[in-house]
Parts: structure tokens; sequence; C-alpha cells
């Protein structure tokens, strides 16, 4: 005791432990302990015994509860249990005599951390200290776990562009219905989230949401079954689905894809039957570099839901990051920013993320870009065969090579693929652009 009595000036210059004023509640016959948090910067309220510290716990929220035992065994460890009990998710740190059996004990029976009562003030406002932190960082993943299941719905789909909320605006109508859905769009764009978001406001909303595993869709029975990228389905997976959406099994289905079924269908890939039963409402998901005003909102959502996952402290987003990130063609589109904010939450440093912390295909040198020059006619122009004619110039240029001719465009693959798709581009297009020649 006295150690702790010698230290308390010493505490003087041990900065305070938050800006927002933590609540330390002592319990025990000594008020030593609750000086020393008091030096600390911290509110304190004492109890004698740990009947007027539940009491005290009741009628006030403790940070932190630090109980200081008398050194009667039964008394001591009675005394642990109804405090933890009290607590309720409240860190409990044991002050007693030293010895192995006794933290064994306590940590046994709940406690947190367990001190020699001969320990300094510096190691009794470490441990309050760091058991004041794991308090905040529960809490704040309590709350970010209670603000996704409330924004489940549409409004945890972020964005206020013309596309998005034409896109949200359809989904929104057919959520309650019991037509079936075709989400389209490309990698990362969200599909998987839209579906549960149709899921969570349509009349099935108490039943399963179940990814279908291309084996058995019974699961979810009274729900909705979401198949996550219909193109891909095996011959064999596709009469499964067809018998399901044909049978007496109470579902409903949502299909996400990021190819062009209807090409699918004339390519023989994909059943025509199916097509038409999965397709009764068709909606297309915007890429981001498509939104890029949705950007900003959505890189601060996705770095708050990464600090409240991780216990991180609040941060902010400087412009000249948003500039950074406004300027890359995001190929995995919204998931992979989510990933990129992840990263710069868990390098941020002083409170603000950093462009120095992007990873090193956002953060090269991006060449000036070459002008090309096009002769507007007077009558108007389709963006759409504009586009069309880039990718197959693009494609001819590196004789079909997909790899190459995704780079020269700053495209990814899988992008390049489902614009191909999309636009009906195959190679044997190069032999028929010959032919006419």
């Amino acid at each position: 005791m006295a150690v702790i009595t010698q230290a308390v000036a010493s505490l003087q210059s041990i900065p305070s432990p938050s800006a927002l004023e933590r609540r330390v509640l002592v319990v025990g016959p000594s008020t030593q302990q609750g000086e020393v948090l008091e030096q600390a910067g911290y509110l304190v309220s004492g109890a004698a015994s740990a009947a007027e510290g539940a009491a005290l716990l009741e009628r006030r929220r403790h940070d932190v509860v630090v109980l200081v035992q008398t050194g009667e065994a039964e008394q001591d460890w009675a005394a642990l249990r109804r405090l933890t009990k009290a607590a309720a998710g409240t860190p409990v740190i044991v002050m007693g005599p030293e010895s192995l059996e006794s933290a064994v004990e306590a940590m046994r029976e709940g406690a947190y951390d367990f001190l020699s009562q001969s320990a300094s003030a510096e190691r009794l406002e470490q441990s309050v200290r760091q058991a004041a932190a794991l308090r905040r960082r529960n809490e704040r993943q309590r709350e970010a776990r209670a603000e996704m299941e409330r924004r489940a719905g549409f409004d945890s789909l972020v964005g206020q562009s013309p596309a998005f909320l034409a896109a949200l605006g359809t989904a929104a109508r057919a959520a309650e219905s019991e037509a079936t859905i075709l989400l389209r769009g490309e990698t990362g764009t969200g599909k998987a989230a839209l579906a549960e978001a149709i899921h969570r406001n349509s009349v099935r909303r108490d039943g399963p949401f179940v990814v279908w595993d291309g084996e058995d869709g019974k699961k979810a029975e009274g729900g909705t079954l979401y198949v996550e990228e219909a193109s891909a389905l095996t011959s064999t997976q596709q009469v499964r689905l067809l018998r399901l959406l044909e049978s007496d099994v109470d579902v409903r289905v949502i299909a996400g894809t990021q190819s062009n079924l209807g090409e699918a269908v004339e390519d023989g890939r994909f059943r025509a039957d199916l097509y038409y039963r999965l397709g009764s409402v068709q909606i297309e998901l915007p890429p981001l570099r498509e939104r890029l005003e949705d950007l900003p909102a959505l890189a601060a959502q996705f770095a708050m839901e990464s600090e409240a996952r991780n216990g991180r402290p609040r941060t902010e987003l400087t412009p000249a990051l948003l500039q950074e990130l406004k300027s890359y063609t995001w190929p995995g589109n919204v998931e992979e920013l989510r990933s990129v904010m992840d990263r710069l939450v868990a390098l941020a440093q002083g409170g603000q993320l950093s462009t120095a912390d992007l990873p090193n295909f956002l953060r090269r040198e991006r060449p000036i870009l070459e002008v090309i020059h096009l002769e507007l006619p007077p009558h108007g122009i389709s963006l759409e065969a504009v586009e069309k004619e880039l990718l197959f110039r693009a494609l001819q240029k590196f004789n079909w090579n997909q790899t190459h001719a995704a780079r020269y465009l700053s495209l990814s693959r899988k992008t390049l693929i489902y614009r191909m798709e999309k636009h009906g581009l195959h190679k044997r297009d190069l032999a028929s652009a010959a032919g006419s020649d």
C-alpha cells in the first residue's frame, strides 16, 4: 500500500486517459486507489462493500471496476462474483494478496486483471486505462453491429447518383412483389447487398436469406434464395434451379450476374427457360467509376465501419485523399474501395487518413492520357456504340488478347469480359469485320 501512496505525486505527469471523462468504481476498505486514479484524470466513485458497489453500478454506468480485496478469501470471491454479475460487461480489476493461486482464481471468476496490492500507481493506472479502452472498443463494436442491423435495408446502400438511385427505386418496388429478380453488374458492385436489402424489405423478411450452394434450395423455404453468379451455374445446377422454381417450395429467387445472360442463351451456355424465369425483373447496378459522386460518402461509410469493427479512433478524409481515390478506375468497384479503406484505417495516425498509406497501385504516377480526336456527327451519337467500337479496336490491336486489351483500357479483365458480353463482342467479329472490308 505504501508504494501506491508514495507514487501519487508522480502521477501528475501522466496524461489524462481521454478527452472524454471515464468513470471508475473502486470497491474496498481503502481510498488510496481512488486517489491514484483521480490524480490520473478519472472520475472515481467509492464503495465500501460489494453490495454498495452493485447498487452504484445499477444506478450509474462505470467504465471500470477496481475491487480491493480484504484478505478474507470466501468473502472476497463472493464479492467478485457479485460485482462481475452487476457490472454486465464492465471490466473488473482485482487487487489482492500477491499469489499465483489468487491470480488464477480471479481470472476464473471473470476478472479482467489481477494486481498485487503492492503494485505501483503506474501499473494500476495502466491496467485501468487498458480496461477502459477495451470497454470503449466493445461498446463501439456493439453500436456498429446495431447500426448495421438497423441499416440492413435500403438505407444501408450509400449513394445519390441518378443511375444508382434508379436501381434502388426499381429494387424497392420489386421488393413488394414475389417476382424473381436478376441483378446485373460488374464484380464488387454490391449485388449481394442489394439482394439482402430486397429480402429485408419484402414480406419474407422474417424468413431466411440463403446464398445458394448449388445443391439444396429448400433451406431458404419461407425466405429468399440468392444465386450468387448465375452465369457460372453448370448445366446440372441450371436444371436443379429450374426444378426448384417450378416446385411447390415456398421460396423467392434473386440471382446476380456480371455476364450478359441473354448472350449466353444465344450461345447455348445458359438455358432459355431458366433465363426467362429468373429475369422477371432485371436491375442494372452501375460500376463505381460511373458514380464517382458517391465515392466520398462511400469512403466515409466504409472508414466508419472499419473503425468501429476494429476499435480504431475516428478519422477524417482529406481533400487530397479523396482526389486520389476519385482518379482511380476501381475495377473491383465498391468492394475494392472497402478494402482500401480498411487498409487506410488500420495504418492511420493522428486522426487523418493519409495518401502515403494508399496501396502502390493507387499511388503510382499516372501517365498523361492521349487526347482522342473525334469528329462528332451533327445529329447526335450513341455512347454505347462508341464504347463498343473502342472495345473492338483495343481487342483488334492486341489480337484479341483480353489481358493486354484490358490493361490498355485501364480495366480489369473481368470488367472487359463483362463489357464484351454486354455488347456481344466475340473474336468471330474480327473475321466478319475483315470480310466486310
